[in-house]
């Protein structure tokens, strides 16, 4: 009997023994591609990007320049790896609708929107970003304006300027440049 658990104990183990190196070789010591696969990542730079999952719900694509940009409301996504980044608007692309929120903006003689630092100019019965636009319309900057095509009009202490049935209030832009803002409109009623 002494004889048979003996060899019982050995064989058992041989077999645990036999288990654990078996159990060792899974992914420990040698490398296996097939379980740990090798990427090698590039270094990480000052500059980081945001990457998101999903598009906002509306979104629209846009075709510019043989790039794919998405659009909506204000903000531009370009697609970076299996995701979205957001990305400033290319010049002369052109979006079905203006983000909610944009300023209605005279300068010179022509209509412009504002949204953020970006202008829209109507295109059609659409609208195309543009480069900041240059005031050419006035002499120094200050509430002088020369134009013909605007009435000045001072209402409670300040001054206005009337085209039509709406009214604009000038202001200088960040670049010292003249740009008329839709204030109001007059009522139609008689």
């Amino acid at each position: 009997m002494k004889k048979y658990l003996v060899c019982g104990l050995v064989l058992l183990m041989l077999f645990i023994s036999f288990s654990a190196s078996a159990q060792y070789g899974r992914g420990h010591g040698r490398y296996n591609s097939r379980y740990a696969p090798y990427h090698r990542y590039p270094s990480r730079t000052s500059v980081s990007v945001s990457v998101i999952a999903r598009l906002p719900f509306g979104a629209i694509g846009v075709n510019f320049g043989n790039r794919y940009y998405h659009y909506h409301n204000g903000t531009y996504y370009r697609p970076y790896n299996r995701g979205y980044i957001i990305v400033p608007p290319p010049v002369g692309i052109i979006v079905p609708a203006l983000p909610y929120g944009a300023a209605h903006v005279i300068i010179g003689s022509h209509p412009y929107y504002r949204y953020d630092d970006v202008f829209y100019a109507p295109y059609g019965n659409r609208y195309r970003v543009v480069d900041e636009p240059r005031e050419d319309d006035y002499n120094d900057g200050a509430d002088n304006v020369v134009t013909s095509e605007y009435e000045k009009v001072v209402l409670e202490g300040k001054t206005y300027y009337k085209k039509g049935d709406k009214y604009y209030k000038a202001s200088v832009n960040k670049s010292g440049e003249v740009i008329y803002e839709e204030v109001g409109e007059t009522s139609k009623s008689d």
